[in-house]
């Protein structure tokens, strides 16, 4: 009898031990996982390494985004350089959301808007699909706009500046940085 009670001592020790562990876990603090780039619009953006995107000739860029103010084209991803890059915001000073390509020739090969759609103060999901297929535009899941243009990253030409929450333009003219 002395040998099937030690037996049964591990199985019991493993037990009580999964038992005082889980309820360790369940009274631990979890760490926060809902954190985001908040930006203040003066200044605070990402840079992202340059030239990480070129090659690619079909992309979808897409994010959750929650403006804050509507500004002189606030834009919370901006590839590429002035006059030759791939561009998601809001359009002008409005509540349009804007779409455009500016391809290696730097001239506007897409320009593709919604009016009056954004939010101020509410999350939503953008995304926008580029490659052989054409363009297509989607807010919360919805498609919002299309267009024939087959370009992507790789018909920029020159991806040396890729920015989150900055205008690639903003040294040359005034516009504002992204709030949001």
């Amino acid at each position: 009898m002395q040998s099937t009670n030690r037996n049964l001592r591990a199985p019991r020790l493993f037990a009580v031990m999964l038992l005082l562990l889980s309820v360790w876990c369940l009274h631990a603090q979890p760490t926060a996982t809902n954190r985001v780039l908040e930006l203040d619009g003066r200044g605070s953006y990402v840079e992202l390494p340059a030239n990480i995107v070129n090659e690619l000739t079909e992309a979808t860029v897409e994010g959750w985004v929650k403006w804050d103010r509507f500004g002189n084209w606030m834009r919370f991803f901006d590839f590429g350089k002035e006059s030759q890059a791939m561009v998601v915001g809001n359009t002008d000073t409005s509540s349009g959301l804007g779409f455009e390509l500016w391809n290696s020739k730097q001239a506007r090969a897409l320009n593709l808007t919604v009016k009056d759609i954004l939010v101020t103060g509410r999350w939503c999901h953008i995304a926008a699909v580029t490659g052989t297929g054409g363009v297509t535009l989607y807010l919360n899941g919805a498609l919002v706009g299309t267009d024939a243009y087959a370009g992507s990253f790789a018909s920029i030409g020159n991806g040396s500046r890729n920015l989150l929450g900055r205008n690639n333009w903003r040294e040359n003219h005034a516009v504002d940085d992204f709030h949001g």
